[in-house]
This record gives structure tokens, sequence and C-alpha cells, in this order.
């Protein structure tokens, strides 16, 4: 019942995930991997693989995953089923995103990112990023924008939301940009923190992420500063988050006293 897609070039990551995929999933799957060797764009890759999707659930993840949950796609199923209004499921994500060429995680408004993941180089040396306020964590939360290492969905989104291969020609920006299509499409954008994943990577932060984000920016001018429908943030409040992550860009030594004096 789920389809999953994967943009994968390295054998060793594709196989470790099928294997994780068998042993978790807990229902009817089939895996489209888009070998990704002549390195098009991975708005490109997953739109093909869309294309050859059978079922009218999908599931976008990258090779260098492990699931650590049992039943994992019978979760994320129930979730959809049981919230209508739900167009979008993650792991990780942010309440806010900023009108600055950034990310979902933003060090200097870390109190806005929801989620877990584990992260690191190996299984045994990882890394457990729970994000959010402990005491109040919900299992399935609202955001805004989710972390691209994986992305599930209903074919039935795609009737207005898209990957954008024609804005973002690499590998990065595709997940910040198709949340806030799904988000404005009038669909509700979710962690789910049942589903725990490994991911060998501690993500990537250099130019070619910083271009595909401003590129994103550009796109939805007029529409950003977004929060989360939830936070019932005023615009006043919205103003001091976007004072302080302009000043946080500007001046990235000195974001903890910018951090102290705005909050």
């Amino acid at each position: 019942m789920i389809s999953i897609i994967v943009s994968t070039h390295k054998p060793e990551f594709l196989n470790t995930l099928l294997s994780s995929i068998s042993d978790t999933i807990g229902i009817d799957y089939e895996v489209i991997p888009i070998e990704n060797h002549s390195k098009v764009s991975i708005c490109t890759a997953y739109n093909q693989g869309l294309s050859k999707a059978k079922y009218d659930y999908l599931c976008f993840v990258h090779e260098d995953v492990i699931f650590k949950s049992p039943d994992w796609g019978v979760e994320a199923i129930s979730v959809m089923r049981n919230n209508e209004d739900i167009g979008l499921i993650g792991v990780a994500g942010s309440k806010y995103k900023s009108s600055l060429h950034l990310g979902w995680y933003v060090s200097i408004l870390k109190e806005m990112s929801r989620g877990c993941i584990f992260q690191g180089q190996n299984s045994f040396e990882s890394v457990f990023d729970d994000f959010g306020p402990n005491e109040i964590a919900q299992q399935v939360e609202d955001v805004v924008i989710l972390d691209g290492v994986i992305l599930f969905t209903k074919k039935s989104i795609f009737q207005k939301c898209l990957f954008d291969e024609r804005l973002l020609t690499g590998f990065h920006g595709y997940d910040t940009d198709f949340s806030l299509q799904v988000f404005f499409s009038g669909k509700r954008v979710v962690v789910d923190r049942a589903i725990k994943i490994f991911h060998f990577s501690l993500g990537h932060f250099g130019k070619d992420k910083a271009k595909a984000e401003w590129k994103i920016s550009k796109k939805w001018f007029g529409y950003l500063p977004v929060s989360s429908p939830d936070l019932h943030l005023s615009w006043f409040e919205i103003s001091k988050k976007e004072i302080v992550a302009y000043l946080w860009y500007i001046f990235p030594t000195i974001n903890r006293k910018i951090k102290d004096v705005f909050h």
C-alpha cells in the first residue's frame, strides 16, 4: 500500500535500507529506486519515481537511512486516514520559516524545531536529536517545513503540489519548497515522533544548500515569514523572530548575545 521512492547511487546504502524496510514497515509496499549516477536533481529523481508509483501512499526517503520503529508504515497511514487534513508527514521540522534563505533548523530559532532523529556516521556512534520541549512533546505536531530525510504523503497531494525541478536543480531545498507547497495548499504538515529512523549523516550546510534556500525565499516572497497556526503568533512576535534571524545571519559570532537581548 506504500510506494517508497529512493534516489540512489550507493548500493551498500540501498541494500541496508531495503533490508530495514522489509523488517519494519508492517504493510504491503513497493520500492522504486531511481539510480542517480548521472547526478540529476533530487526533484527530477523523485518526480520520475512518482510517475512509476502504483500505490496511493508515497514515501520519499534518503538511501542512507535505517528504520528503527516497527510497523512504521501502518503508523503513517493511520495518521493520515484519521486526519484527512494532514498532507505531509516527516520526522523533524520547524514550526517557523523565516523570510531569510534558511532551512528548517536554525540554531538561533531552535525552540521552533520539532521531532526526533538518530544521526551519525554509523549506528554505534549516533546522536539522538530530540527537538522541542520534552515536557509537552506531542506524538504528532504541526510544523511548517520538514527535513527531507523522509517525506510521507499521498498521490492526491500532487494535484496541487510538485517537486519543482525547474527551480531546484541540485540536491537541496526540495524539502523546504515541497513543505511550503503542501502547507499553503491548505493541508497540514506534521512531524510524527512514533516514526524513528537512523540517518547516516549529520546534514550538509554548504553553499549549494544556501543557494537553493535563496531561490525558495524568492519564490515564496510575500508569503514569508510564516509560522504554524497553532502557535498563534502575533505579527509583533513574528517580527521579533525575524530581527533575531537577520542579526544572527549578519553577525553569527554574536548570536548568543542577540538571543539574550530578544528573548
